[in-house]
């Protein structure tokens, strides 16, 4: 769903609809309440929302555009961060920005908006672990 997995609102209106073109011919001789109840709109783009949401959070959908040793330091940043209600709230910000997609970005500008994002991650995660490997050897040395 979506170039390179960066599926916006328009990506997940079209699988409705074609999830339900397709969906609904397929169960012929069910009774219609049957029908509707398995193939209405609100299930499919609710379904096909939270399926394009954690698509962002993919592991090889980050390491698509970021190095992979870099994965380590994003989630030690994303484990040790004292305030994870506030990260966590502003990444999902981020994605739900990108599904939204107000400014129709191109394709490169999502990518970079997306590396800087996870660069800046892998920063902070890699200067916390730092300070707790000077604070051991403080404490311990």
């Amino acid at each position: 769903m979506g170039d390179l997995g960066f599926c916006t609102i328009v990506d997940i209106a079209n699988t409705t609809y074609t999830s339900l073109l397709s969906d609904i011919p397929a169960d012929f001789g069910m009774p219609f309440f049957f029908i509707r109840l398995l193939h209405n709109k609100l299930s499919i783009f609710s379904w096909s929302t939270l399926k394009c949401f954690f698509q962002y959070f993919d592991i090889e959908q980050i390491t698509q555009f970021l190095p992979p040793v870099l994965i380590p330091y994003i989630a030690y940043f994303l484990i040790r961060i004292p305030k994870k209600k506030v990260i966590y709230s502003l990444l999902g910000s981020v994605y739900i920005f990108f599904i939204l997609d107000p400014f129709h970005w191109n394709l490169g500008t999502k990518i970079i908006i997306y590396q800087v994002l996870y660069f800046g991650l892998s920063i902070l995660g890699g200067i916390l672990f730092t300070l707790r490997l000077n604070k051991r050897k403080l404490v311990h040395g």
